[in-house]
């Protein structure tokens, strides 16, 4: 069991309510992931970017990608649009603008999603702590792949 699963039994019943992960944890290795691409449910997420260079995660996603990801651009994707004065370099997007990417990305509400990235993490993270909106189940595999390093 888990560290955290431990510490949160120690505490009394009724304090911390948190819902137990029962088949996957939020991080995998690579070796984890090629088990898991036959699962149905599997979507795989490319996160991969540059602050230095916007067009380096997408053009490293054209020459190799993991088997069925999709690509999560920063600046279209996973950011939204910037007001001058409003707003940071990379503000979130509206909920329904996410959500239309999230569905086109091939998430619903029953898929595992595997982000990754070639920057130990620093965008994945992103896609992984944006909140998913609720949608319905996916009826179709359009794009298999969690956090892996």
């Amino acid at each position: 069991m888990p560290e955290v699963f431990k510490a949160l039994d120690a505490k009394p019943k009724g304090v911390l309510d948190w819902p137990r992960v029962t088949r996957f944890s939020a991080v995998i290795s690579s070796e984890e992931l090629s088990l898991l691409l036959a699962e149905p449910e599997l979507r795989i997420v490319d996160c991969r970017s540059s602050l230095q260079d916007v067009a380096k995660g997408r053009a490293a996603f054209t020459e190799a990608h993991l088997p069925g990801a999709s690509f999560a651009d920063l600046l279209d994707d996973l950011s939204g649009p910037i007001v001058p004065g409003q707003t940071g370099r990379h503000p979130l997007p509206s909920v329904a603008t996410f959500a239309a990417k999230v569905r086109g990305w091939g998430i619903g509400a029953t898929s595992q999603v595997v982000v990754y990235d070639d920057a130990g993490g620093a965008f994945a993270a992103r896609l992984w702590w944006m909140p998913l909106p609720k949608l319905p189940p996916v009826t179709s595999r359009r794009s298999p792949a969690r956090i892996s390093s």
